[in-house]
């Protein structure tokens, strides 16, 4: 289905996989492609993914579903470590599918 609202890029593209919830129950999660690519590098990186999305769900909102609270995780985290200096590195891989929040966050850390 094509999306009303203009074109489809790269990192618009929904994603679906099967990662463990807190309770070590693995659950289909969607998010866009430039997010699991963030989540990816991260892993590469050496950071614990799975600890984290799973203390993630822990903390989760009961109104939200697991995969709405952990891409507004992985946003509050990927501005975070970005604000900080820690992830300059990972701008070649998230720019190929650079998106209005991406500038946004970008434009709060400049």
């Amino acid at each position: 289905m094509k999306d009303p609202l203009g074109p489809e890029r790269d990192g618009d593209k929904l994603i679906g996989r099967k990662i463990p919830n807190q309770f070590n129950i693995r659950e289909t999660v969607v998010m866009p492609k430039e997010a699991w690519d963030y989540l990816d590098w991260l892993h590469s990186e050496g950071y614990d993914v799975t600890k984290w999305v799973r203390k993630i769900d822990a903390n989760r909102e009961p109104e939200k579903t697991y995969g709405e609270y952990l891409l507004e995780r992985v946003w509050v985290e990927w501005c975070h470590r970005y604000r900080t200096g820690q992830d300059r590195n990972a701008l070649t891989i998230l720019l190929q599918g650079i998106t209005t929040n991406t500038l946004r966050c970008w434009m709060k850390a400049a």
